[in-house]
Protein backbone atom coordinates (compact mmCIF):
# COMPACT_ATOMS: atom_id res chain seq x y z
CA UNK A 1 0.00 0.00 0.00
CA UNK A 2 1.34 3.68 -0.85
CA UNK A 3 1.90 6.06 1.95
CA UNK A 4 1.91 9.28 1.18
CA UNK A 5 3.83 11.96 2.95
CA UNK A 6 4.04 15.65 2.50
CA UNK A 7 6.05 16.65 5.45
CA UNK A 8 9.04 19.60 5.88
CA UNK A 9 12.93 18.72 5.47
CA UNK A 10 14.97 18.88 8.15
CA UNK A 11 17.20 16.69 6.79
CA UNK A 12 17.89 13.88 4.05
CA UNK A 13 20.01 11.46 3.91
CA UNK A 14 20.26 8.03 1.57
CA UNK A 15 20.41 5.53 3.22
CA UNK A 16 20.58 1.62 2.80
CA UNK A 17 18.76 0.36 5.62
CA UNK A 18 18.84 -4.04 4.24
CA UNK A 19 20.77 -6.36 2.95
CA UNK A 20 21.86 -6.12 -1.10
CA UNK A 21 19.52 -8.09 -3.16
CA UNK A 22 21.18 -10.98 -5.46
CA UNK A 23 19.51 -12.60 -8.32
CA UNK A 24 20.63 -15.03 -10.90
CA UNK A 25 20.52 -15.53 -14.58
CA UNK A 26 21.25 -18.53 -16.03
CA UNK A 27 21.56 -19.17 -20.05
CA UNK A 28 22.10 -22.64 -20.91
CA UNK A 29 24.57 -23.29 -24.31
CA UNK A 30 22.70 -26.57 -25.85
CA UNK A 31 19.18 -25.98 -24.92
CA UNK A 32 19.14 -22.06 -25.23
CA UNK A 33 17.03 -21.61 -22.11
CA UNK A 34 17.36 -18.40 -19.85
CA UNK A 35 15.86 -18.53 -16.01
CA UNK A 36 15.35 -16.05 -13.53
CA UNK A 37 16.13 -16.57 -9.98
CA UNK A 38 16.06 -14.63 -6.14
CA UNK A 39 18.66 -15.86 -4.21
CA UNK A 40 19.04 -15.81 -0.48
CA UNK A 41 21.91 -14.90 2.00
CA UNK A 42 22.96 -18.06 1.47
CA UNK A 43 23.07 -17.90 -2.44
CA UNK A 44 21.00 -20.63 -2.76
CA UNK A 45 17.36 -20.07 -5.13
CA UNK A 46 14.77 -18.99 -3.53
CA UNK A 47 12.19 -18.06 -5.43
CA UNK A 48 12.24 -18.10 -9.83
CA UNK A 49 10.71 -14.80 -11.62
CA UNK A 50 8.88 -15.11 -14.46
CA UNK A 51 8.86 -11.52 -15.61
CA UNK A 52 11.69 -10.16 -13.17
CA UNK A 53 12.62 -6.33 -12.63
CA UNK A 54 15.67 -6.12 -10.35
CA UNK A 55 16.08 -4.19 -7.57
CA UNK A 56 18.95 -1.12 -8.67
CA UNK A 57 22.45 -2.15 -6.78
CA UNK A 58 21.63 -5.35 -6.77
CA UNK A 59 23.83 -7.95 -7.68
CA UNK A 60 23.25 -10.19 -10.47
CA UNK A 61 24.95 -13.63 -11.07
CA UNK A 62 24.96 -14.58 -15.00
CA UNK A 63 25.73 -18.29 -14.88
CA UNK A 64 26.33 -19.86 -18.22
CA UNK A 65 26.01 -23.89 -18.50
CA UNK A 66 26.90 -26.30 -20.87
CA UNK A 67 29.76 -24.21 -22.31
CA UNK A 68 32.43 -27.04 -23.90
CA UNK A 69 35.48 -24.70 -23.15
CA UNK A 70 37.47 -26.96 -25.27
CA UNK A 71 35.47 -25.65 -28.21
CA UNK A 72 33.88 -22.35 -27.34
CA UNK A 73 35.53 -18.97 -26.07
CA UNK A 74 32.93 -16.35 -24.71
CA UNK A 75 33.00 -12.58 -25.05
CA UNK A 76 31.08 -10.42 -23.46
CA UNK A 77 30.01 -6.85 -23.53
CA UNK A 78 28.47 -4.30 -21.15
CA UNK A 79 27.57 -1.38 -21.82
CA UNK A 80 27.55 0.31 -18.05
CA UNK A 81 30.37 -1.88 -16.11
CA UNK A 82 32.40 -3.83 -17.15
CA UNK A 83 31.76 -8.07 -16.40
CA UNK A 84 34.15 -9.63 -13.53
CA UNK A 85 34.61 -13.30 -13.88
CA UNK A 86 34.27 -15.14 -11.12
CA UNK A 87 34.71 -18.87 -11.82
CA UNK A 88 38.17 -19.19 -10.88
CA UNK A 89 40.34 -22.06 -9.59
CA UNK A 90 40.94 -23.78 -12.78
CA UNK A 91 43.13 -22.41 -15.10
CA UNK A 92 42.10 -24.11 -18.56
CA UNK A 93 44.42 -22.43 -20.81
CA UNK A 94 47.33 -23.27 -19.11
CA UNK A 95 46.71 -27.14 -19.12
CA UNK A 96 45.64 -27.16 -22.74
CA UNK A 97 48.81 -25.25 -23.10
CA UNK A 98 51.05 -27.84 -22.55
CA UNK A 99 49.34 -30.31 -25.07
CA UNK A 100 50.17 -30.39 -29.00
CA UNK A 101 47.91 -30.97 -31.64
CA UNK A 102 46.44 -34.40 -32.34
CA UNK A 103 46.64 -33.84 -36.52
CA UNK A 104 48.61 -36.45 -38.20
CA UNK A 105 47.30 -40.39 -38.56
CA UNK A 106 48.57 -43.45 -37.27
CA UNK A 107 52.11 -45.19 -38.06
CA UNK A 108 51.07 -48.22 -40.15
CA UNK A 109 53.88 -51.00 -40.01
CA UNK A 110 53.86 -52.92 -43.62
CA UNK A 111 53.62 -56.36 -43.03
CA UNK A 112 54.46 -57.08 -47.16
CA UNK A 113 58.07 -56.37 -46.36
CA UNK A 114 58.77 -59.40 -43.87
CA UNK A 115 61.54 -61.67 -46.04
CA UNK A 116 60.60 -65.07 -47.54
CA UNK A 117 60.10 -67.52 -45.09
CA UNK A 118 62.27 -70.33 -47.38
CA UNK A 119 65.86 -67.97 -46.63
CA UNK A 120 65.22 -69.16 -42.92
CA UNK A 121 66.46 -72.19 -41.19
CA UNK A 122 63.50 -75.30 -40.45
CA UNK A 123 63.09 -74.15 -36.50
CA UNK A 124 62.84 -70.71 -37.56
CA UNK A 125 60.61 -70.67 -40.35
CA UNK A 126 57.50 -71.06 -38.15
CA UNK A 127 58.53 -67.99 -36.28
CA UNK A 128 59.07 -65.95 -39.04
CA UNK A 129 55.07 -67.22 -39.99
CA UNK A 130 53.97 -66.29 -36.60
CA UNK A 131 55.50 -63.24 -37.01
CA UNK A 132 52.96 -62.05 -39.63
CA UNK A 133 50.20 -62.18 -37.79
CA UNK A 134 51.77 -60.41 -34.23
CA UNK A 135 51.97 -57.44 -36.86
CA UNK A 136 48.66 -57.35 -37.88
CA UNK A 137 47.23 -57.39 -34.58
CA UNK A 138 49.90 -54.60 -33.38
CA UNK A 139 48.18 -52.87 -36.41
CA UNK A 140 44.80 -53.35 -34.93
CA UNK A 141 45.46 -52.00 -31.94
CA UNK A 142 47.17 -48.85 -33.19
CA UNK A 143 44.12 -48.38 -35.07
CA UNK A 144 42.08 -48.97 -32.29
CA UNK A 145 44.20 -46.00 -30.17
CA UNK A 146 43.76 -44.06 -33.17
CA UNK A 147 40.07 -44.56 -32.97
CA UNK A 148 39.83 -43.60 -29.38
CA UNK A 149 42.11 -40.24 -30.05
CA UNK A 150 39.60 -39.06 -33.04
CA UNK A 151 36.38 -39.68 -31.07
CA UNK A 152 37.87 -37.62 -28.01
CA UNK A 153 39.16 -34.91 -30.67
CA UNK A 154 36.47 -34.55 -32.70
CA UNK A 155 34.02 -34.84 -29.33
CA UNK A 156 35.99 -31.73 -27.35
CA UNK A 157 36.03 -29.65 -30.45
CA UNK A 158 32.29 -29.87 -31.02
CA UNK A 159 30.30 -26.87 -29.20
CA UNK A 160 27.27 -28.73 -28.97
CA UNK A 161 28.71 -32.07 -26.90
CA UNK A 162 28.64 -31.51 -23.07
CA UNK A 163 30.59 -33.20 -20.75
CA UNK A 164 29.13 -36.30 -20.02
CA UNK A 165 28.50 -37.19 -23.25
CA UNK A 166 32.27 -36.49 -24.40
CA UNK A 167 33.17 -38.74 -21.41
CA UNK A 168 30.62 -41.33 -22.66
CA UNK A 169 31.69 -41.68 -26.00
CA UNK A 170 35.16 -42.52 -25.65
CA UNK A 171 34.10 -44.85 -23.01
CA UNK A 172 32.32 -46.61 -25.91
CA UNK A 173 35.51 -46.22 -28.31
CA UNK A 174 37.74 -47.87 -25.70
CA UNK A 175 35.29 -50.45 -25.43
CA UNK A 176 36.09 -51.47 -29.22
CA UNK A 177 39.40 -52.34 -28.19
CA UNK A 178 39.22 -56.13 -27.95
CA UNK A 179 42.08 -57.76 -25.74
CA UNK A 180 41.78 -59.80 -22.80
CA UNK A 181 44.58 -58.30 -21.39
CA UNK A 182 42.79 -55.15 -21.13
CA UNK A 183 41.27 -53.58 -18.12
CA UNK A 184 37.51 -52.08 -18.41
CA UNK A 185 37.77 -48.34 -19.35
CA UNK A 186 34.17 -48.54 -17.44
CA UNK A 187 35.52 -49.27 -14.38
CA UNK A 188 38.75 -47.21 -14.72
CA UNK A 189 39.29 -45.36 -18.14
CA UNK A 190 43.19 -44.60 -16.44
CA UNK A 191 43.81 -48.18 -15.63
CA UNK A 192 42.28 -48.74 -19.12
CA UNK A 193 45.27 -47.19 -20.71
CA UNK A 194 48.02 -48.19 -18.86
CA UNK A 195 46.86 -51.65 -19.16
CA UNK A 196 46.46 -50.24 -23.12
CA UNK A 197 49.99 -48.86 -23.03
CA UNK A 198 51.74 -52.04 -21.61
CA UNK A 199 49.95 -54.07 -24.03
CA UNK A 200 51.24 -52.25 -27.02
CA UNK A 201 54.70 -52.55 -25.47
CA UNK A 202 55.12 -56.33 -24.84
CA UNK A 203 53.73 -57.23 -28.41
CA UNK A 204 56.03 -54.23 -29.76
CA UNK A 205 59.42 -56.49 -27.67
CA UNK A 206 57.83 -60.00 -28.59
CA UNK A 207 57.88 -58.67 -32.04
CA UNK A 208 61.60 -57.17 -31.93
CA UNK A 209 63.04 -59.83 -30.22
CA UNK A 210 61.41 -62.52 -33.15
CA UNK A 211 63.27 -60.35 -35.73
CA UNK A 212 66.33 -60.37 -33.55
CA UNK A 213 65.81 -64.25 -33.47
CA UNK A 214 65.41 -64.11 -37.20
CA UNK A 215 68.44 -61.93 -37.43
CA UNK A 216 70.72 -64.19 -35.98
CA UNK A 217 69.46 -67.15 -37.74
CA UNK A 218 70.59 -65.69 -41.02
CA UNK A 219 73.99 -64.96 -39.87
CA UNK A 220 74.08 -68.76 -38.42
CA UNK A 221 73.08 -69.38 -42.17
CA UNK A 222 75.52 -67.50 -43.86
CA UNK A 223 78.62 -69.34 -41.20
CA UNK A 224 77.46 -72.37 -42.93
CA UNK A 225 76.85 -72.12 -46.11
CA UNK A 226 80.06 -70.81 -47.54
CA UNK A 227 79.29 -70.79 -51.10
CA UNK A 228 76.36 -68.70 -52.01
CA UNK A 229 74.95 -68.21 -56.03
CA UNK A 230 74.39 -64.51 -56.91
CA UNK A 231 70.50 -64.93 -56.28
CA UNK A 232 71.01 -66.26 -53.12
CA UNK A 233 73.31 -63.69 -51.34
CA UNK A 234 71.20 -60.42 -53.07
CA UNK A 235 68.20 -62.61 -51.24
CA UNK A 236 70.13 -63.09 -48.00
CA UNK A 237 71.01 -59.13 -48.31
CA UNK A 238 67.74 -58.19 -49.21
CA UNK A 239 66.49 -60.48 -46.10
CA UNK A 240 69.02 -58.71 -43.69
CA UNK A 241 67.63 -54.75 -44.90
CA UNK A 242 63.55 -56.08 -44.39
CA UNK A 243 64.66 -57.55 -40.90
CA UNK A 244 66.57 -53.89 -40.27
CA UNK A 245 63.56 -51.92 -41.51
CA UNK A 246 60.81 -53.78 -40.05
CA UNK A 247 62.53 -53.10 -36.46
CA UNK A 248 62.72 -50.19 -36.93
CA UNK A 249 59.19 -49.29 -37.93
CA UNK A 250 58.01 -51.71 -34.43
CA UNK A 251 60.21 -48.81 -32.59
CA UNK A 252 59.18 -46.10 -34.26
CA UNK A 253 55.35 -47.63 -34.33
CA UNK A 254 55.27 -48.68 -30.75
CA UNK A 255 56.89 -44.65 -29.79
CA UNK A 256 53.91 -42.84 -31.59
CA UNK A 257 51.54 -45.40 -30.30
CA UNK A 258 52.51 -44.59 -26.56
CA UNK A 259 52.55 -41.12 -27.27
CA UNK A 260 48.67 -41.19 -28.24
CA UNK A 261 47.56 -43.25 -25.25
CA UNK A 262 49.78 -40.54 -23.35
CA UNK A 263 47.74 -37.40 -25.39
CA UNK A 264 44.65 -39.18 -24.72
CA UNK A 265 45.14 -39.31 -20.78
CA UNK A 266 45.79 -35.82 -20.56
CA UNK A 267 43.35 -34.41 -22.15
CA UNK A 268 41.00 -36.50 -20.44
CA UNK A 269 42.51 -35.62 -17.41
CA UNK A 270 42.10 -31.90 -18.61
CA UNK A 271 38.06 -33.01 -19.58
CA UNK A 272 37.58 -34.10 -15.88
CA UNK A 273 38.81 -31.26 -14.22
CA UNK A 274 37.25 -28.54 -16.83
CA UNK A 275 34.33 -26.33 -15.85
CA UNK A 276 31.36 -27.04 -18.47
CA UNK A 277 29.78 -23.49 -16.46
CA UNK A 278 31.52 -20.15 -15.92
CA UNK A 279 30.25 -17.68 -14.19
CA UNK A 280 30.24 -13.80 -13.72
CA UNK A 281 28.82 -10.72 -11.34
CA UNK A 282 27.50 -7.62 -12.32
CA UNK A 283 26.30 -4.65 -10.42
CA UNK A 284 23.04 -3.36 -11.88
CA UNK A 285 22.64 0.53 -11.61
CA UNK A 286 20.74 1.49 -14.35
CA UNK A 287 17.40 0.99 -15.80
CA UNK A 288 17.97 -0.89 -18.64
CA UNK A 289 20.98 -3.35 -19.00
CA UNK A 290 21.77 -5.61 -22.16
CA UNK A 291 24.87 -7.83 -21.59
CA UNK A 292 26.34 -9.46 -25.14
CA UNK A 293 27.13 -12.80 -25.27
CA UNK A 294 29.41 -13.41 -28.38
CA UNK A 295 29.81 -17.32 -28.19
CA UNK A 296 33.28 -18.19 -30.56
CA UNK A 297 35.84 -20.62 -31.95
CA UNK A 298 38.36 -21.42 -29.06
CA UNK A 299 42.08 -21.12 -29.39
CA UNK A 300 42.36 -24.83 -28.83
CA UNK A 301 39.90 -25.45 -31.52
CA UNK A 302 41.62 -22.92 -33.57
CA UNK A 303 44.51 -24.93 -33.27
CA UNK A 304 42.93 -27.85 -34.36
CA UNK A 305 40.85 -26.28 -37.21
CA UNK A 306 42.31 -26.44 -41.17
CA UNK A 307 41.23 -23.49 -42.08
CA UNK A 308 42.61 -21.12 -38.87
CA UNK A 309 39.74 -18.95 -38.99
CA UNK A 310 38.24 -17.75 -35.60
CA UNK A 311 34.21 -18.11 -36.02
CA UNK A 312 31.22 -16.83 -34.11
CA UNK A 313 29.14 -19.68 -33.23
CA UNK A 314 26.26 -17.69 -32.03
CA UNK A 315 25.25 -14.69 -30.12
CA UNK A 316 22.80 -14.04 -27.52
CA UNK A 317 21.57 -10.95 -25.40
CA UNK A 318 20.76 -10.86 -21.76
CA UNK A 319 18.18 -7.88 -21.25
CA UNK A 320 17.65 -7.03 -17.75
CA UNK A 321 15.22 -3.97 -16.27
CA UNK A 322 15.88 -2.48 -12.99
CA UNK A 323 13.63 -0.65 -10.85
CA UNK A 324 13.69 1.37 -7.39
CA UNK A 325 16.49 4.28 -6.51
CA UNK A 326 17.76 5.34 -3.63
CA UNK A 327 16.24 3.65 -0.14
CA UNK A 328 15.55 6.65 3.01
CA UNK A 329 14.32 6.60 6.64
CA UNK A 330 11.03 6.82 7.22
CA UNK A 331 11.71 8.91 10.37
CA UNK A 332 13.49 11.60 8.60
CA UNK A 333 11.27 14.68 7.65
CA UNK A 334 10.75 15.36 3.82
CA UNK A 335 9.05 17.79 2.18
CA UNK A 336 8.50 16.85 -1.54
CA UNK A 337 6.94 19.81 -3.36
CA UNK A 338 5.82 19.67 -7.12
CA UNK A 339 3.74 21.90 -9.02
CA UNK A 340 2.44 23.05 -12.44
CA UNK A 341 0.49 20.41 -15.25
CA UNK A 342 2.93 17.67 -15.03
CA UNK A 343 2.94 17.64 -11.52
CA UNK A 344 3.04 14.08 -9.83
CA UNK A 345 2.52 12.51 -6.59
CA UNK A 346 5.61 11.00 -4.25
CA UNK A 347 5.62 7.94 -2.19
CA UNK A 348 7.39 5.72 -0.19
CA UNK A 349 6.76 2.25 -0.72
CA UNK A 350 6.32 -0.81 1.56
CA UNK A 351 10.44 -1.26 0.44
CA UNK A 352 11.15 2.21 1.64
CA UNK A 353 11.88 3.51 -2.27
CA UNK A 354 10.40 6.78 -3.38
CA UNK A 355 7.73 6.18 -6.42
CA UNK A 356 6.19 8.63 -8.30
CA UNK A 357 2.88 8.85 -9.64
CA UNK A 358 0.98 11.35 -12.33
CA UNK A 359 -0.69 13.40 -10.52
CA UNK A 360 -4.44 13.95 -11.64
CA UNK A 361 -5.71 16.52 -9.39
Amino acid sequence: MKKLYTILLCSCTAIGIQAQEKYRVTYDYSTEEIGYYHLDKYNKVDDTLAKPRFKKNSLVEVKLTNVNPFAVDIVTDVKEEEIHETSGGFNFGSLLGGISSFSGGGLQMNVDNLPDQGLFSEGFASRGEGLSNKFTELNSLSSNVDAIKSTLMSNLLNPNMNKEAIMNNVKQAANQVSDARLSDPNANFYMFLASLDQVVKEDSQDIASDINALSKDLDNQAITKTELSRGELHAQNTAYSDLKNLLKSINESSMQTSQNINKIKELYTTLEASSFEQTYDYLIEADKVNIELKFVQSEFADENDLDNEQNTLKERNLKLFSKGGFKINTSIALTLNNFGDNSKDFYIDEDGYIGEDINDN
